[in-house]
């Protein structure tokens, strides 16, 4: 059975959350697994001070780039989950509302359409023009009626200003237009606009917040100098690479 639009966004939304939550696993891991080894470095009878430092030092590069090759796994499968509905919500945006099944009444609403825009072409009062605009507006609430007007309105509230030009009357059309976009606003096309807007600053996540007990965890085994760029794992690599061609 075919998902709808509402329901494939959703489902990218809930999977991108679950790849969020894959941070906690890693920071898990991360903590006891470099634990671990820290442990086995200070406790080695065999190394001095300055050895146990070197040592440490030496393991925690190696730490560090594998922390940061997980983190930008997550991240790009989280900005995946984003182009995926980012996508399928501008389509779904650009696409037409679907005509209605009920051919009567699309043959009313073009007729009588065609009869209103006739009207405010010939009217002469900018009132009562607008009143006809508003009655037929909330005759044809479905989506596709609303969204032929709002492409058109245009036409008619140039008619209606031709009457009467002032800052009441393209105030009071500023209103009828607004509510007009939202009656064109399909479930379909409310789906898409949510999902554009959770994530909105998907380039931009941060997968360990400062304050969140994963990136305490890392914290508490990784000094600052090994994860400051943690939730920019493309700015680590993008140094590493310019420290590689440097040295070329």
């Amino acid at each position: 059975m075919t998902k709808t639009i509402a329901e494939q966004i959703q489902g990218h939304i809930e999977k991108a959350y679950e790849i969020k939550k894959q941070t906690v696993k890693l920071a898990a891991e991360v903590r006891d697994e470099v634990g671990s080894t820290i442990m086995d470095i200070v406790k080695d009878p065999l190394l001095s001070p300055e050895g146990r430092k070197v040592k440490q030092a030496e393991i925690m590069g190696g730490y560090e780039r594998d922390l940061y090759t997980e983190i930008a796994r997550i991240k790009g499968e989280y900005l995946a989950e984003a182009k995926a509905v980012r996508d399928l919500a501008n389509k779904t945006l650009l696409e037409p509302n679907a005509k209605p099944t009920d051919t009567t009444k699309v043959a009313f609403f073009e007729k009588e359409y065609e009869r209103l825009k006739v009207d405010a072409m010939l009217g002469l009062n900018a009132e009562k023009s607008m009143k006809a605009i508003a009655e037929f507006v909330s005759k044809y609430d479905h989506p596709y009626f609303a969204e032929r007007l709002q492409s058109e309105f245009s036409t008619l509230a140039g008619a209606v200003l031709a009457n009467g030009n002032d800052a009441e009357t393209r105030q009071k059309l500023s209103k009828m237009l607004e509510a007009i976009e939202v009656k064109a606003t399909s479930p379909a096309k409310e789906s898409a606009k949510y999902g554009l807007k959770y994530f909105e600053n998907a380039e931009g996540v941060r997968l360990f917040p400062e304050y969140s007990h994963e990136f305490k965890a890392i914290e508490s085994v990784m000094t600052s100098k090994y994860i400051k760029h943690i939730n920019e794992p493309e700015v680590y690599f993008e140094a590493e690479a310019e420290t590689q061609e440097s040295a070329q």
